[in-house]
Formats: structure tokens, C-alpha cells, sequence
């Protein structure tokens, strides 16, 4: 301590030109004096008091001016944000508290140090983030700007489509059934850009199951965007494919089918797969030149071109035998029937997607040329599985935001995505629990068509047997 005093004392005598060094003895004795002590001390104590006060500013400002960021909310969905202090500057807090904006929808909980909750109403709102530092009894303040962003799902109408036109359909539609020893669920609804105009679901699906045969049938189709009359086209295309196998295939098929079926699951050699593919894809041929042709007659019926009528067609004859099953199918257009299987960790897509050389260009049931182009028949697939999870029909509403390519519909991981999303694994917590006694399945599955996807707002339907 003498030499901190010496020091400060030489350091005074030089600011005032004191020359001591020929009263050194002198010097040492003044040193000591009491009143010099004394206020030596109290020199020191006051400098550490102006320093000590110059610290807790630096701590201050620098809190003040970090930047403490509570990210965006948006409305209508729910938020959680933790806040850290344990970094720099923030680690020099010993308390804090946060207030937030009344009817904000937020709140703070000092347990988890966490503000959670569900925004209703979008805007910009200030946080007040209160808080202590060491040494002192005052609280300090550090607004802080959040946004809570508008849920772009409000922002889009819903407005009523025309009960009046003479092709109107109910912009929604769900159903779950038995279906032989399996179940089958659909729905099928308007997507955001028709409910935004008000005008009408394109989508149609339909099904049917033979007691009598063991045979099933399900078709899906969406009505092309750009034809005026494509909703109508949709559904003719569905209810002549049910038609066909309803009434108009040769009843001795089924059995022939069945035998077919039969001898080729036992012997795969070229004449029993040239004798199923006859009959399977005979059948199939037939029911989707059917729909072709019934569109045709309609649209000239009513003197429009048959254009106007345009849709895309799914579809699929499937039965259950002893050895496994048996699924037929025919596509035009894009969308997708696939199989998934969770226990063998597999999956086939069924048909061949028109993605056409530009973007959402694709093929119509109602083009006669697809009769006859060199691809025609490998719109067909004929599929012999032992078991399966799920089987699935799709219009592109549902494959385009959530497979993105045509390529990733044979991508096992993208087919179990999706069906770990039907379960619920979504930002919604949308779940379908596909139980045979769940008198709800298909109201599930209609509101899990409601997911958000941005730029992806086109009519969803889906198919699921199980």
C-alpha cells in the first residue's frame, strides 16, 4: 500500500512541479502522516467508486444494445421461443422478468424461461425484457420487437361455389367402408384457389366392391384446371369405370381373371403372364377406352368440344387371394397409385406419371390419341404382393407437394413420409387413425387434406385401402 501511495503522491508533486528529491527524509515522513493516509484512502475509494460506476454503464449499455431476438409468431399457430442469457453480455444479468402485450396471446413462464402460446391476431408487438445486474437494486429495460405474422392460410377466401350450374358437385366429399376383409377411406376436397374464386372441386373419386366376386374397384380422377367443364368430366370418367365393371365386362371374366391370377402366381412363365395380362389388362383397357368414349358422347350430346371435359384417370381392380393380392391398374395423367409396405419396407408406384415436357402439362382420358401412342400400354401394371400396409390413389394435389417429382414416387423413404404424415407427424398434428371401428376415419382424413403448402392449392383427393 506504501508504494501505491508513494506512487500517487510522485505522480501529484509532477502535475504540480513539487520538486522532492532533496528532501527524501522529509518525503518518507510525509508519507505517513495520518491525513495523508486518510486521504490517500479516501482518493482510492472515490476512484474505485467513479470506475465501479463506469462499469455497470459498459454492462448496461452493452446489454442494451445486443441484440435480444424473440423470433416471429405467426397467428393461429402455435409458438414456443426459450430465451438464453447464459452469452455474453447477458451472463452479467443476476434477475429478470418479461412482460408482454396484453390479448397478444403469449405468455411467459419464468419455470422453463420460455414464452409459449397461440397468437390469435397478427401485428407488430414490443416485448419488455426487465432486468437486474450485480451491485445494483434498480431494474432496467430493453424492449424488444417481435412480429406476429398473418397466417397465410387467412388470407385466403372461401367463397361459396354456384349450387345453380348444372354440373355442381359439394366442394368436399369423404367416405370410409369395409372393403372385403380390408377398409377403404376417401376424401376428396375443393383446393384453396377454387374456394378463393368460388368456383368448383374438379377432383371425383369412387369405388365399389363385388361380395359375389371378391373383386374391388376404385377410381380417381381430377378434372383439368383449364377446361370449363372439367368437374363433370371427372365424374363420368369414375362412374364409367365402375359402370364397366358393374354391368358391361363379360361375368365369365371374373372367374377367367381368377384362374389367371391363380396359374400365374404358381407358374411365371411367358404363357400364363401372356393369358393374365390378357385378361387383367383387356379388362382395363376396355373400362378406360369406356370412359373415353361415354365423355364423348356426353360432350357431343351437348355440342362442346370434348376438351372441355378434360380429367385425368386412376384406376384399379384388386382382389385377395390366399397366395396374396392381385392389383391391376391403368393411369393417364399424373397423380399416382402406389403400394406401401412397412413391415418389408417397400413400396411400387402403379402407374406412369404425365408430367408432360412443361410444368403441369399432362395427359387427358379425353385425348383419343393416348390410344394409340407407343406408350399406351405402359399405362398398365399388374402387381402380385403377399401383403401390404397401404394402398393408395392420388390426383396431384397430394403428390406434388408431397412427393415434389415424378422420380420420388418410388422412393420408399418419400411413400413412408407420407404415411407417417397421414399418422400425424405434421405441423398440424392432423391424424388419421386407420381403424376399422373409427367412426370418425373419414373426417380425419378430410381435414388432413387442409395441409399448408405453399404453392401447392390445387383439389386433393385420396384413396387409402388398408
Amino acid at each position: 500500500m506504501l508504494n501505491e501511495r508513494k506512487g500517487f503522491i510522485e505522480q501529484l508533486f509532477k502535475q504540480y512541479k513539487v520538486d522532492a528529491s532533496a528532501k527524501s527524509k522529509l518525503f518518507a515522513e510525509f508519507l505517513n502522516e495520518k491525513l495523508v493516509v486518510e486521504t490517500f484512502d479516501q482518493v482510492q475509494e472515490k476512484q474505485n467508486i467513479i470506475m465501479s460506476h463506469w462499469d455497470k454503464k459498459v454492462k448496461l449499455d452493452d446489454i442494451k444494445q445486443a441484440s435480444l431476438v424473440m423470433p416471429n409468431a405467426t397467428a393461429g399457430k402455435a409458438y414456443t421461443f426459450t430465451l438464453d442469457i447464459t452469452k455474453k453480455p447477458f451472463d452479467d444479468i443476476v434477475a429478470y422478468d418479461v412482460l408482454l402485450p396484453e390479448n397478444v396471446g403469449l405468455s411467459y413462464d419464468a419455470a422453463t424461461n420460455s414464452i409459449s402460446g397461440n397468437p390469435l391476431v397478427s401485428g407488430d408487438y414490443t416485448m419488455l425484457f426487465k432486468f437486474q445486474i450485480a451491485d445494483s437494486e434498480d431494474w432496467y429495460e430493453k424492449p424488444v420487437r417481435f412480429v406476429v405474422n398473418a397466417n397465410p392460410k387467412s388470407l385466403w377466401k372461401d367463397l361459396p361455389s354456384n349450387q345453380e350450374d348444372p354440373y355442381w358437385k359439394a366442394d368436399a366429399s369423404q367416405t370410409a367402408a369395409p372393403f372385403g376383409a380390408h377398409h377403404i377411406v376417401a376424401a376428396s376436397k375443393r383446393g384453396r384457389s377454387h374456394a378463393h374464386e368460388g368456383t368448383y372441386r374438379d377432383d371425383e373419386f369412387d369405388y365399389v366392391f363385388f361380395e359375389e366376386t371378391g373383386w374391388g374397384v376404385v377410381a380417381v380422377s381430377d378434372g383439368a384446371g383449364s377446361a370449363k367443364s372439367s368437374r363433370k368430366g371427372s365424374l363420368i370418367a369414375c362412374d364409367a369405370v365402375l359402370d364397366y365393371f358393374t354391368s358391361i365386362i363379360p361375368p365369365e371374366d371374373w372367374a377367367l381373371m381368377d384362374e389367371a391370377v391363380t396359374k400365374f402366381s404358381q407358374d411365371k412363365n411367358e404363357e400364363n403372364s401372356k393369358a393374365l395380362s390378357q385378361l387383367l389388362i383387356g379388362n382395363l383397357s376396355k373400362a378406360a377406352y369406356g370412359a373415353h368414349k361415354t365423355i364423348a358422347e356426353f360432350a357431343a350430346k351437348k355440342e362442346v368440344p370434348i376438351k372441355d371435359f378434360a380429367a385425368t384417370l386412376l384406376f384399379s381392380l384388386v382382389k385377395k387371394f390366399d397366395f396374396g393380392y392381385c392389383i391391376a391398374s391403368f393411369g393417364v395423367g399424373d397423380g399416382g397409385i402406389g403400394i406401401y409396405d412397412e413391415t418389408s419396407q417397400t413400396s411400387s408406384l402403379l402407374t406412369l406419371p404425365d408430367g408432360g415436357e412443361f410444368a403441369g402439362q399432362t395427359r387427358f382420358i379425353t385425348m383419343p390419341e393416348i390410344f394409340k401412342d407407343d406408350i399406351y400400354f405402359k399405362r398398365f401394371s399388374i402387381k402380385i404382393v403377399e401383403k401390404f400396409t397401404a394402398l393408395v390413389w392420388m390426383t396431384d394435389g397430394i403428390t406434388d407437394p408431397k412427393f415434389q417429382t415424378d422420380a420420388n414416387l418410388n422412393k420408399f423413404e418419400k411413400w413412408q413420409a407420407l404415411w407417417n404424415d397421414l399418422n400425424g407427424q405434421n405441423d398440424d398434428g392432423a391424424k388419421v387413425d386407420f381403424n376399422k371401428d373409427n367412426e370418425q376415419m373419414a373426417e380425419q382424413l378430410s381435414a388432413w387434406l387442409d395441409f399448408w403448402s405453399p404453392g401447392n392449392h390445387d383439389d386433393r383427393t385420396i384413396v387409402v385401402l388398408f
